[in-house]
């Protein structure tokens, strides 16, 4: 096992090495050799950093992590696409035609440097966040109003969304103001119930215990909530209020996730979310039937290729969005952090619209979600990553730096996941566990991906602390 030294030192080598080949094949034709190359520095970059020595009793031999699920989805999103080509399972890279094809090459070794330095980061951190109190509260204003939200929610999103129209009302006219904001307030305040239970339980649970400290009202709204999110079509809700669920439990009893269930987790979740993918593209409403049918259109659909990539598919095939914001930087310049400003100002609904204005700033021209999908010539959405992001917003030389900071930013959540979460103040606390619910989509998303709920979860505390906190 290395020290900490030792990896630092070797992760630094690593990325010395990856910023030397990175100028090297700048804008050289895409060659499958220089992209093995790239996986390779990312397979000796991710080895260094599975052979540190977590000194952390906790988060040792711990999959149940942020920076391992977060890591997770990285890798798939920035890597699997390539992988595929390099190994023969794709004839070529998804939507290649839309960017310049030199810059693969090159955008693929900087993913290579970002993730080193992100390891390098982690492995520099060493403190958790501070210790304070516990904030003991009673959580029945919270279910209430999650039951609240979920009825606001059904009739202002319509019945149409939830019959399978989610990816029509999304890529159409889109979700109305007040079914946004109660789905996020629902979700808000899943996350500030979770919050309360840690806070209030200071002992190890059993999973009996566990279950009994969610009212019946809580399990009712979240039980119709999840069906009607099935109905819809859409996956990311489902799988936030899973992991807002479990993840108390495990924090409370300070519970290791081994390699070979993390594994079978992984794969059966990432099975189940391919498949109610194909079931969203149906038509008709949500049945047994049609899950069924979607199964075997997979099955035929897919017949003889690996069920490796058309698994992780809809998180590989997101690297198109990487490539388009790759080619876009490199070609125009970034936007000197706007889009950053962007997510800040979206906390606030209507904010945008008063601001933008005065400035002359076109949100559809700063959100990179909405520039890729512009730059792919979509009708649907195209998303972003967090690598991406952050270089259309801050350009190589910014990117860097920032990925160190977030790799210190996750330690610290690592560490204070399982070592005084019960004791800290309501904003970190609120923070890691929205972080746990966004840790795979930051890779196709933003670095503050977690940001608009995080900041309803922590109001939604605050709020119901000040009125229910309780001396149990």
């Amino acid at each position: 096992m290395l020290n900490r030294n030792k990896t630092l030192l070797l992760l630094a080598i690593m990325l010395v090495i990856t910023l030397y080949s990175y100028f090297h094949v700048s804008y050289t034709p895409l060659s499958k050799q220089k992209l093995a190359i790239a996986l390779f520095f990312t397979l000796i970059t991710l080895s260094i950093y599975a052979f540190s020595k977590e000194r952390t009793f906790y988060l040792k031999s711990n999959y149940f992590k942020i920076s391992t699920i977060f890591v997770i989805g990285y890798v798939l999103v920035h890597f699997f696409e390539y992988l595929a080509y390099v190994v023969g399972a794709h004839d070529k890279i998804i939507d290649i035609e839309y960017v310049d094809s030199k810059y693969i090459n090159e955008a693929a070794f900087f993913s290579c440097a970002c993730l080193a330095v992100y390891f390098m980061g982690y492995v520099f951190e060493m403190k958790p966040f501070k210790s304070q109190k516990s904030y003991k509260s009673n959580s029945i204003f919270l279910e209430f109003f999650m039951l609240i939200c979920l009825v606001i929610f059904y009739f202002s999103a319509g019945s149409y969304y939830f019959n399978g129209g989610y990816g029509d009302v999304l890529n159409n006219i889109g979700l109305s103001l007040p079914a946004i904001l109660s789905q996020t307030s629902l979700q808000a305040s899943q996350v500030a119930i979770a919050m309360i239970v840690v806070y209030n339980r200071q002992k190890k649970l059993s999973v009996i215990d566990y279950i009994k400290q969610f009212s019946f009202i809580y399990y009712f709204t979240l039980l119709l909530y999840s069906y009607l999110v099935m109905s819809s079509g859409d996956r990311g809700p489902l799988f936030q209020a899973g992991i807002c669920y479990i993840t108390p439990y495990f924090l409370i009893n300070k519970i290791k996730l081994k390699p070979i269930p993390a594994a079978i987790l992984i794969s059966v979740s990432a099975l189940f979310f391919a498949l109610l993918g194909t079931v969203r593209a149906m038509d008709g409403g949500l049945s047994v039937e049609k899950f069924e049918k979607a199964q075997e259109f997979r099955s035929q659909r897919f017949e003889g290729e690996s069920i490796v990539f058309t698994s992780t598919a809809e998180l590989s095939n997101v690297v198109r969005a990487y490539h388009v914001l790759y080619d876009f930087t490199r070609e125009h310049g970034t936007i000197y952090g706007l889009g950053l400003g962007n997510q800040l100002l979206g906390i606030i609904p209507g904010l945008r619209l008063l601001i933008y204005p005065l400035f002359g700033i076109d949100d559809k021209e700063v959100t990179t979600a909405v520039v890729t999908t512009n730059l792919l010539d979509k009708d649907h959405g195209m998303g972003s990553t967090c690598v991406g992001d952050t270089l259309f917003n801050f350009g190589i030389w910014g990117t860097l730096p920032i990925f160190f900071l977030f790799g210190m930013f996750v330690r610290k959540m690592d560490l204070s996941s399982y070592e005084n979460i019960n004791c800290l103040n309501p904003f970190w606390c609120c923070t890691i566990i929205t972080y746990f619910m966004f840790a795979i989509y930051i890779g196709r998303g933003y670095l503050t991906s977690p940001i608009n709920l995080l900041a309803y979860s922590w109001f939604f505390f605050l709020l119901n602390y000040k009125f229910c906190k309780t001396h149990v």
